[in-house]
């Protein structure tokens, strides 16, 4: 008898839920999954050449869940962090003025002037996904891209230690110089302003669950890949 007086709009919200609840425990599982992949010996490789497109379909389940800005401004302002993420990347391989001395291994994929096309993939995923989530907390916004640009700091900390572990890319003298954090953090700055001096709403319900799901990947895999 109870459901025959269920309020519609309750309903209808709960319907809407729905494929987000699913989504988020998809992306719990594939993290998983890949995670396991890696740690195994014998799938490894497999997994490893995996990585570009693990990150493609991480962008297109965001796209997919977004619920903020959507216009023209919006594409443009993503297109000019993605193609700004790679020419820094590629500026800082050839000189090595930026981050330091380093260069890109073959995990990642295909790329363009010695750096792979997905990092500027991940940078745009990276900067929506902080920005994101510091939308929900009541600041002025210098402290949202403060505080956005320094979870991306934290990131970028943890990441730096997997990544010659898995032939994503390689430091002079296997150190990680703290000029590279003093760079991504700038550069992480530079992109969360553009975003809000651009008026961009970039509000997912996906944003949280997917960050953090990267972030314990990458923490994992260095507590347990040798």
């Amino acid at each position: 008898m109870g459901s025959r007086f269920t309020n519609p709009d309750s309903a209808a919200a709960m319907r809407r839920r729905n494929p987000l609840t699913t989504m988020k425990a998809v992306v719990v599982l594939f993290y998983a999954v890949g995670l396991s992949g890696l740690l195994i010996t014998f799938s490894r490789s497999l997994f490893l050449s995996l990585f570009p497109y693990f990150l493609f379909i991480n962008a297109i389940v965001l796209g997919y869940f977004h619920t903020g800005t959507c216009n023209r401004k919006a594409l443009v302002i993503c297109i000019l962090v993605f193609i700004s993420a790679i020419l820094v990347e590629a500026i800082g391989v050839k000189t090595g003025m930026i981050f330091g001395k380093y260069h890109y291994g073959n995990s990642l994929g295909l790329k363009i002037f010695e750096t792979p096309v997905v990092i500027g993939i991940n940078w745009l995923m990276l900067v929506y996904m902080t920005s994101g989530i510091l939308e929900r907390v009541n600041l002025p916004d210098l402290f949202r891209v403060l505080i956005a640009s320094a979870g991306m700091l934290l990131y970028d900390v943890v990441l730096e230690q997997v990544a010659p572990r898995t032939d994503m890319w390689y430091w002079q003298g296997n150190q990680v110089p703290f000029q590279n954090y003093v760079a991504w953090f700038a550069v992480a700055v530079i992109f969360h302003s553009v975003v809000k001096l651009a008026g961009i709403r970039t509000t997912n319900p996906l944003s949280g669950v997917v960050f953090a799901c990267q972030f314990l990947f990458f923490l994992l895999l260095f507590i347990f890949l040798r």
